[in-house]
């Protein structure tokens, strides 16, 4: 049955964890702007299915697993289509010996918990049958250990039980690099810039919807263009699923980006709730 784009809505949480209190770990101005950037696309244009309200932007010192755990698991107060949930920041090893790689977030305690790859990638997972579509982006290094988790971290001790690491059949997610490689980065990382160029280039379709595999690999040959030796990775169920990004393809925004604005030193403590959605960092800078 065909989707009624003009109704479609979505909501999102783009987190940028571009400061740390891990040790030696340098700020990540890429992390930043890739948040905003990908904000203000997904929230620009009159046709967009994510109103601003409706998307979680965290970054620097608001950028805790506690946060991101908690916009994540937030009961929406009225009917979504689509999560999309977005990291870009730095992925370290675990500390014990073949542990899950960690999300470098910003810790309120640094001896507290940090915010591993199969704690994120488990919490969305609950939160499927919420929605039609469920995304999840991971921009860092060593995402692609996330298809590496699903196959082994989740699966049950008897051989002959379900795997858990299997994703729901409206999940997908897609990661910037193979887990054995790092994610490239200057100003922007190489991902998100491809990301965000094939999300705009990629034509709807007459419900006003993208196919997230037609997105992706779009945005893999981009990024493996720019640096032979990044290869993003994509699992679940692309090849069914869609990413309404606009409620109709005639009256989408053009597919221009214009360039983020100069950063300050407000990237590194800008205040917002991180339920109130994109538009109060959006303001700021």
């Amino acid at each position: 049955m065909p989707i009624d784009s003009s109704a479609y809505c979505g909501r999102a949480v783009v987190v940028g964890a571009n400061i740390s209190n891990l040790p030696d770990l340098p700020v990540l101005d890429a992390a930043f702007q890739d948040a905003a950037a990908l904000a203000q696309t997904i929230t620009d244009g009159q046709s967009t299915v994510f109103l601003s309200r409706d998307v979680s932007l965290l970054t620097g010192q608001n950028a805790t697993m506690s946060n991101i755990l908690r916009s994540i698991s937030a009961v929406p107060r009225r009917r979504f289509n689509l999560l999309l949930v977005y990291y870009s920041g730095h992925a370290i090893d675990g500390h014990a010996s073949g542990a899950p790689k960690v999300l470098a977030t910003y810790a309120e305690q640094p001896a507290g918990p940090r915010l591993s790859m199969p704690r994120l990638m488990e919490t969305v997972k609950g939160q499927a049958a919420r929605y039609d579509s469920v995304v999840t982006i991971l921009d860092c290094c060593y995402s692609g250990t996330v298809s590496d988790i699903l196959r082994v971290q989740y699966r049950l001790a008897s051989p002959s039980a379900s795997d858990l690491g299997s994703l729901p059949s409206n999940m997908v997610a897609m990661m910037s690099c193979r887990a054995e490689e790092v994610s490239t980065a200057g100003m922007t990382s190489v991902f998100t810039s491809a990301l965000i160029s094939a999300m705009r280039a990629t034509v709807p379709d007459d419900n006003g919807g993208v196919a997230a595999l037609e997105v992706f690999n779009n945005a893999a040959k981009r990024t493996t263009n720019a640096n032979e030796h990044q290869h993003p990775v994509i699992v679940g169920a692309p090849m069914g699923l869609d990413l309404y990004l606009a409620r109709s393809p005639r009256s989408r925004a053009p597919a221009t980006l214009s360039a983020p604005q100069p950063l300050s030193d407000v990237r590194n403590k800008v205040a917002i709730d991180p339920l109130a959605g994109a538009s109060a960092l959006l303001q700021i800078i």
